[in-house]
């Protein structure tokens, strides 16, 4: 599913929003709305899934100029944006300034344009662009934290290290600073160094010469050369053995190495970012990593969180992961149901993201058709059996927490499939909303958001404001 995102003050509105999704739906997209300057930049900020975005000329609560001052700003923050506007009436002025700020194409809304739904159509599919691969989703706070790192590490050309667990994105982290980064023109080389076998190491970091030894038979390049000009990544650099550490530090000095048999010195412009999933200090204290090393490779540190403290970004990663999926192979799959998504949310992730993918795609080759259930995932995530307790505090702030994220991410559904069903009408809503999501359609709306204020209490005008409208 491909994401555009709509800034208009009167679509913002939820009746006016759910009808133009009935009225323009696009098959394989779909809409976010937003009202003002400072929403679209926020969620823009920690969003990066979207491919257009439609942008009104004229708001009604502020000067004629506001449209031209949003595109301005969106021009600044992500100039990677194609944005098509819109104004009710043609207005070659606005069209010619809009141009100027780098405004990609012009559109009639529809009140004045009988052709809109065709005309909108044929600008979403030329100028949507790709989505980023390896986005770096999420808008929990550490999320955020790792994206304005990694902007902020990308703009210099030093050594990185990225310290996390297994499964959360350390080689996204790498090929995230090396699009971003100076060396964008270069190539990125990955080297696993747990996956060598350690005589093979110091060959494959630096090549070899013929004859050097039993199994060489032709001079090879190693890694390093096949990366100059551009970025060298090992990853799970703890696993090298002190000598290799010794030679590799040698080379991080001086950018030298030498062939093994050879006697020339060669010389490699490369920008190294290495990454583990070991306490390297700790490592250093048993005498199995080097000081020195561990020190040149400390200049810039970024940490990668896991997944149990990012626990909000599970529903937008499980969706990411699930549209990358349909891209893939395509099903008629409808995301997943309130209790599969509860029951991903619930759950401890030791794996992090790379089991939350696993686990997806396995839910995605169980399921012909429809919503992932709850029956698709696995007996431990099913049953809920991993309890989350808050640091320092005991299993009853725990549970309290659980239960308010859990609410969250239940509203945050219903939400969705309510706006959606409000453009035919409000008669008989709740009923469709719970039959939508596998509920009781008698009094299983009623239900679910009675649980979900009592879990979660400062939801509740959100709720009202919703349902009263």
């Amino acid at each position: 599913m491909k994401h555009i995102l709509v800034i208009d003050d009167e679509l913002s509105m939820p009746p006016a929003a759910a009808e133009f999704r009935r009225a323009y739906s696009l098959p394989g997209y779909s809409y976010r709305f937003v009202g003002t300057r400072s929403q679209a930049l926020d969620l823009l900020a920690n969003d990066d899934r979207f491919c257009v975005i439609l942008l009104d000329m004229r708001f009604a609560a502020v000067s004629s100029s506001h449209g031209l001052d949003i595109l301005a700003d969106l021009g600044q923050a992500h100039p990677e944006l194609p944005v098509v506007v819109m104004s009710s009436r043609r207005e070659p002025e606005i069209l010619i300034r809009a141009w100027e700020l780098g405004a990609r194409s012009y559109i009639v809304k529809w009140g004045d344009n009988p052709g809109f739904a065709e005309e909108l159509a044929d600008k979403i599919a030329k100028h949507a662009r790709r989505p980023r691969r390896h986005a770096i989703l999420g808008r929990t706070a550490p999320m955020v934290k790792l994206r304005k790192m990694i902007e902020l590490v990308a703009g210099h050309d030093s050594t990185v290290l990225v310290e996390g667990e297994t499964g959360t994105g350390k080689e996204l982290v790498a090929e995230s600073l090396h699009r971003q980064g100076p060396r964008c023109g270069g190539t990125l080389i990955k080297i696993d160094c747990a996956a060598l076998p350690t005589t093979l190491v110091e060959s494959e970091l630096f090549g070899h010469r013929k004859g050097s030894f039993t199994d060489a038979s032709a001079d090879r390049s190693g890694k390093v050369e096949e990366a100059d000009h551009g970025i060298l990544f090992l990853d799970e650099i703890g696993e090298l053995g002190l000598e290799v550490q010794a030679k590799f530090l040698r080379f991080l000095d001086r950018k030298e190495f030498t062939r093994i048999g050879d006697a020339r010195t060669r010389t490699v412009d490369v920008q190294i970012i290495a990454a583990t999933n070991r306490d390297l200090d700790e490592e250093v204290r048993k005498g199995r990593f080097r000081l020195d090393l561990l020190q040149r490779l400390k200049l810039f540190t970024i940490r990668t969180p896991a997944l149990r403290e990012c626990r909000e970004d599970i529903p937008t990663l499980a969706e990411h992961i699930l549209d990358g999926l349909v891209r893939r192979k395509p099903k008629s799959i409808e995301g997943f149901s309130v209790a599969a998504m509860e029951a991903l949310s619930r759950y401890e992730w030791p794996g992090n993201v790379r089991q939350l993918a696993n686990v997806v795609e396995r839910a995605f080759i169980l399921t012909g058709a429809g919503k992932l259930e709850l029956d698709s995932l696995p007996d431990e995530i099913r049953d809920g059996s991993v309890r989350v307790v808050a640091e320092g505090a005991g299993d009853l702030t725990g549970d309290l927490d659980l239960k308010r994220h859990l609410a969250k991410v239940s509203w945050s559904i219903v939400r969705d499939v309510y706006l959606q069903e409000i453009g035919d009408g409000k008669r008989g809503i709740r009923g469709r909303v719970a039959q939508r999501l596998g509920l009781n359609p008698v009094n299983g709306f009623g239900r679910k958001i009675a649980d979900i204020q009592r879990n979660c209490p400062e939801l509740s005008s959100e709720i009202a404001s919703l349902l009263d409208s």
